[in-house]
């Protein structure tokens, strides 16, 4: 038969494993969310890298014209 010990030490260790279980499910939320994050911001240098190197394009043509007047 069980005594009260016995109960309150399963009780404890099954809250403890529950609040492990809860913990590791936040960090698990947080990597996701961080890795997709990481992706938004490598897209978006790449975009700006790309918009750096029209907007030179653009303005070497518009020099070169005006010197050509």
């Amino acid at each position: 038969m069980l005594c009260s010990d016995d109960v309150v030490n399963y009780s404890s260790t099954c809250c403890s494993f529950l609040a492990i279980h809860v913990i590791f499910s936040i960090i698990n939320r947080v990597v996701s969310f961080l890795r997709a994050l990481r992706i938004v911001i490598l897209v978006r240098v790449f975009r700006l890298a790309s918009q750096k190197k029209d907007l030179e394009k653009v303005t070497r043509r518009k020099v070169s014209e005006n010197k050509r007047r």
